[in-house]
C-alpha cells in the first residue's frame, strides 16, 4: 500500500497559535515515518479548548412575522347546559329569543300535537342544546337554540325500527365536480333548514313538553310527535325518504350506484343533484335563478 505525501500545513485560527500537521514519509511503505515540526505525541498532547461559536443565531422563518399580524381575543360566552342556566345567564334575553324562534319553527312544521299519554306508554325526554355561532373573524353571529329529544331512551321495536340513512359518497362528489369542470356546467350549493323536521314518522312516539314552554293549563299533556325531530334515532332515515319521494316527483331519477345522486335529462337540459344529510349540490347546463327555484325550491323544504 502506498502513502501519498502530506505536506505540513500551518493553519492560523483567530485567537490560536499556528499548528503544524505531521507528514507521512512515503519512502518506507511498511514502516512509514512521521516528519514535520511536531511528532504525533506532541500533537496529541495539545488539547485545544472548546470554543463557543460567536456566530449569531438565525431565526427560523416560521417564527417570523411577515406583513401585518392582527390578533383579537373573542369574548368568552358560556354556553348554558340547561334551560335554567340559560334564563339566569347574562345573555338571558338572547337565549330566550333563540328558543322562541325554535318553538316557532316547530309550530310552523306541525311537529307535534298535545295529547294525553296512553296507558302503558312512556315518554322520551327533551332538552335544549344552546350554542353561540361565530363568524370567521371570531365575532358573534347569532345565538342558536335547538330542541332535541333524548334518543338514548328510545326502545327498539317500540319507538323505532330501522335507523340507516345513506349519504352521497365522496367519490361521487369528486366525479360530479369533474363533470362540472369538463362540461362547464353551473354549480350551486344549498342546505335545507331544519331538515329533520320534514321527515314523517311511522312510529307512535310521545315526548315531554319542552322545558320552559309548557302550554298553560295543559302541563300534564305530552307531545305526540308527527314528524321526526333532532335526537331521534330514525330522524335521518325519515328525512331521506321524504326527500327521495319529493325529488323523484319532479322528474329526477336516482342513480343505482349511489342512492344520494339524482339526475334529470331533457332534450336540451341536464341536471345532476347530490345529497349529504341536509347539504345539496345541484349542477346543470341551464341553471338560471328561475330554473333553480322551480326545480328545487318547489319541494317546500
Amino acid at each position: 500500500m502506498s502513502y501519498e505525501t502530506l505536506k505540513a500545513a500551518s493553519i492560523t485560527v483567530e485567537g490560536e497559535t499556528p499548528r503544524s500537521y505531521p507528514v507521512i514519509d512515503e519512502d518506507n511503505e511498511s514502516d512509514p515515518k512521521l516528519s514535520g515540526s511536531c511528532s504525533l505525541e506532541e500533537h496529541n498532547s495539545q488539547n485545544p479548548q472548546m470554543r463557543r461559536s460567536k456566530r449569531g443565531g438565525i431565526p427560523r422563518r416560521r417564527y417570523e412575522i411577515e406583513g401585518e399580524s392582527f390578533m383579537c381575543a373573542s369574548v368568552d360566552i358560556d354556553e348554558p347546559a340547561t334551560y335554567e342556566e340559560a334564563v339566569t345567564s347574562p345573555n338571558a334575553n338572547e337565549w330566550i329569543t333563540a328558543m322562541k324562534e325554535e318553538m316557532s319553527s316547530m309550530a310552523k312544521n306541525n311537529v307535534w300535537e298535545l295529547v294525553d299519554l296512553p296507558a302503558g306508554r312512556k315518554t322520551i325526554g327533551s332538552k335544549w342544546v344552546l350554542k353561540v355561532k361565530r363568524k370567521a373573524d371570531g365575532s358573534i353571529d347569532k345565538f342558536k337554540a335547538r330542541l332535541v329529544t333524548k334518543g338514548y331512551t328510545q326502545r327498539e321495536g317500540i319507538d323505532y325500527e330501522e335507523t340507516f340513512s345513506p349519504v352521497v359518497r365522496f367519490a361521487s362528489v369528486r366525479l360530479i365536480l369533474a363533470i362540472v369542470a369538463h362540461l362547464d356546467l353551473e354549480l350551486f350549493q344549498m342546505d335545507v333548514k331544519t331538515a329533520f323536521l320534514n321527515g314523517e314518522l311511522d312510529e307512535e312516539i310521545y315526548m315531554d313538553q319542552p322545558e320552559g314552554f309548557q302550554e298553560m293549563g295543559q302541563k300534564r299533556k305530552v307531545c305526540r310527535l308527527k314528524r321526526s325531530i333532532y335526537g331521534l334515532k330514525q330522524s335521518s332515515r325519515q328525512w331521506y325518504y321524504r326527500f327521495h319521494r319529493a325529488i323523484t316527483s319532479i322528474g329526477f331519477t336516482m342513480v343505482e350506484e349511489d342512492h344520494c345522486v339524482y339526475v334529470k335529462r331533457s332534450e336540451k337540459n341536464f341536471m345532476i343533484l347530490s345529497l349529504y344529510v341536509d347539504d345539496i349540490l345541484l349542477a346543470g347546463n341551464n341553471m338560471g335563478d328561475d330554473s333553480r327555484h322551480s326545480e328545487v325550491a318547489v319541494l317546500n323544504f
